[in-house]
């Protein structure tokens, strides 16, 4: 009986959370305004506090297909060099579509403060974009993940978002930091960005942040992390859930 009682309680904990993360997912997804395709969102719980379970919902991380600079959150990240030289890739997109002016701010930030370094961030005005602001993180160059590397990227990401704490913003979106021309394998940059936002929104105390984004506009790299979502369906404190679309594919 007791075995029967405990499976019984456990069924509606996890009925209830499923619940909550629905109404979340929607509210949050809704207060962001855009208008692009989400692939997978995954709810996050917050840790246990003074050793008793919350069972409380307090943000969501969503695997996006599209144009980071068409995102209307508060923030964006732009997958950045040292210097803050935005020509090709993510960085040339993003000043292409917001402005020379995102240009000329980064240029005047390098003359006062110096090349920003590996895993630190600048963030600036966001031009003609529709987000209020551009994070600028500072990706590492692959070379075979022996030169710290990982914790490196670990680094940017966790700087971004403590970023957007910082400034009292509660949605951003990120793209796949250093996977592009950087050479980061992809599978292993889902597995950090994943795991630095989950550790983010379930530990910080008082965070104004409740929605973190990965944004990619090609489909191999939202493929990437859809399938690490998927993988953290029946982890402790997350909820998984795939959009209808990819519902229909399984």
């Amino acid at each position: 009986m007791n075995c029967k009682m405990k499976r019984l309680g456990a069924a509606f904990t996890r009925t209830f959370q499923v619940a909550s993360a629905f109404f979340l997912n929607r509210t949050l997804t809704s207060n962001s305004s855009s208008k692009l395709p989400v692939v997978a969102t995954v709810s996050v719980e917050r840790k246990k506090h003074q050793g008793v379970p919350t069972q409380e919902i307090v943000g969501i991380i969503q695997v996006v297909m599209g144009d980071l600079t068409q995102e209307k959150v508060d923030a964006i990240v732009n997958a950045a060099n040292g210097h803050l030289q935005h020509r090709g890739g993510v960085a040339g997109a993003i000043v292409r579509r917001g402005g020379i002016s995102i240009q000329q701010e980064s240029d005047n930030y390098i003359a006062k403060h110096g090349a920003v370094p590996t895993g630190e961030v600048a963030i600036t005005k966001a031009g003609n974009l529709p987000c209020k602001a551009i994070i600028h993180a500072v990706g590492p160059i692959w070379d075979g993940g022996s030169k710290g590397e990982e914790k490196d990227l670990h680094n940017a990401v966790l700087n971004s978002l403590k970023a957007c704490n910082q400034n009292q913003f509660g949605s951003v979106a990120l793209p796949a930091i250093s996977s592009g021309i950087f050479g980061f394998p992809k599978d292993l940059c889902a597995k950090i960005l994943f795991t630095v936002a989950i550790d983010f929104l379930s530990s910080e105390e008082n965070t104004s942040l409740t929605c973190v984004r990965f944004t990619n506009f090609d489909e191999p790299t939202v493929s990437v992390f859809k399938r690490h979502a998927q993988t953290l369906a029946n982890k402790p404190g997350l909820v998984v859930e795939l959009s209808e679309n990819e519902k229909s594919k399984l």
